[in-house]
């Protein structure tokens, strides 16, 4: 999900990834959306390969764990210290 403004979009996933190129998410932040939430469907909260690089587009993310502590992710990934399921 991104999130610009007060418009959202939502875009659904393949069973393994988000059906964007790199090209189509530099797009959108380049046009001011931000990252805004998705789900792993193992529900693991660390962040993937793909994470990572669409991290670094978008400069930075915040986790809401399941107990709604927040973390910080950065363009290398996980900063969660010490979230304990």
């Amino acid at each position: 999900m991104f999130r610009n403004g007060d418009r959202t979009l939502i875009i659904r996933d393949t069973e393994r990834q988000v059906p964007l190129t790199e090209a189509q998410l530099r797009k959108l932040a380049d046009e001011g959306w931000r990252w805004s939430a998705h789900s792993h469907p193992d529900g693991t909260i660390y962040s993937s390969e793909g994470d990572v690089k669409v991290l670094g587009l978008f400069k930075n993310s915040a986790i809401i764990t399941p107990n709604t502590k927040r973390g910080q992710f950065d363009k290398n990934g996980d900063v969660l210290g010490g979230w304990l399921p």
